[in-house]
């Protein structure tokens, strides 16, 4: 069968979850998920975590700003330069793909 519900990882659950805040899953990822979770019970308690903090975060929308100064603040331009290329040389490799 093509659409066979697969066993997968923590990392592709916790994708699932959080892409699950921004959109509806398809059916097939919502299977999967669903299939994970019966069994794994650090994903269930991510999955409880970020709800909590998606329902509770918007009524403080002056802690959504000051959680982190932006990044160019925190970078080094050595480094902001070396993300640049890093980038650059990824994109150029995918658009021959």
């Amino acid at each position: 069968m093509k659409n066979e519900i697969k066993i997968i990882s923590c990392k592709i659950a916790a994708e699932l979850i959080s892409k699950s805040l921004d959109r509806k899953l398809s059916l097939y990822e919502q299977a999967s998920l669903e299939s994970h979770l019966a069994i794994c019970g650090a994903c269930v308690s991510f999955l409880k975590h970020l709800n909590f903090l998606n329902k509770i975060l918007p009524q403080y929308p002056q802690f959504i700003d000051n959680i982190t100064p932006p990044a160019e603040e925190l970078l080094s331009q050595e480094s902001k330069i070396r993300i640049r290329k890093i980038l650059r040389d990824k994109d150029f490799k995918n658009a021959g793909s």
